[in-house]
């Protein structure tokens, strides 16, 4: 198991590079002034306006600095409290919205959900790559349905562990395209945090920790009805005894 948390550098540092660099304008302002007063002729003195207005502007920019030197503060603990909470989903199953997910000792496993009636249903899986590596009739019924995939390509030959995509191309009456909602389940075994957004990992795929629907045991199984691909015929589908619709 693996947890990163990548903050944004460039913006982390920004307040350490802008003190330096108002310190070191600020000494020189000072340095300038007082040879100015040394040397200024006495009968005609400069006009101390014009250094009252600077020094003003030196204060309101050490101001601002400081404010996003708090800002970066705040940012710093929001991170670490997003990386705790996806933390805590290391080594559970989780189901949420997306359509990549990790093909891990020949399964991979995929939720979806057509929108409206459909006569019919296609089920693709592409590679990391996104060559079309396997093609299956998929449930055309209403209701949320469970697709696993045995890891297989369309010749029956085993493919080697990845991130794999699901694509549902599902057709109502007269041909029309249905939209489908899709979600994958797998094994939380990663957590990163990138620019304050956390992610799981399940294995190489990258799942926002926002579009998490559910949380379950590692052994706890899915209650619906679910398709494996017959490794024998590459159109075919097969209902698991004892599922529940």
């Amino acid at each position: 198991m693996e947890i990163s948390a990548t903050a944004n550098a460039t913006a982390s540092g920004a307040s350490t590079r802008a003190e330096a660099s108002i310190a070191e304008t600020f000494d020189n302002f000072l340095t300038l002034l007082t040879t100015q007063l040394q040397n200024q002729d006495p009968l005609d003195p400069l006009d101390s306006s014009e250094f009252t207005g600077q020094l003003v502007q030196f204060t309101n920019v050490e101001q601002n600095i400081a404010t996003n030197r708090n800002l970066e503060n705040m940012l710093a603990v929001s991170w670490a409290h997003l990386t705790a909470a996806a933390a805590s989903h290391l080594g559970r199953t989780i189901e949420a919205d997306g359509d990549t997910t990790q093909l891990v000792a020949g399964k991979a496993h995929w939720t979806y959900e057509i929108e409206g009636p459909a006569s019919a249903v296609v089920l693709t899986v592409t590679d990391p790559a996104g060559r079309l590596v396997r093609t299956a009739e998929g449930d055309a019924a209403l209701g949320r349905r469970d697709f696993v995939w045995d890891g297989k390509d369309n010749a029956g030959g085993d493919l080697p562990a990845g991130p794999y995509r699901l694509t549902v191309t599902a057709r109502g009456g007269e041909g029309k395209e249905l939209p489908a909602a899709i979600g994958v389940i797998g094994r939380v075994d990663g957590v990163e945090t990138i620019d304050g957004e956390s992610r799981l990992m399940i294995g190489e795929a990258a799942i926002p920790l926002a579009n998490v629907r559910r949380l379950s045991l590692e052994n706890e199984a899915a209650a619906t009805t679910t398709q494996t691909i017959s490794a024998l015929s590459p159109g075919s589908v097969e209902n698991n005894e004892g599922a529940t619709p």
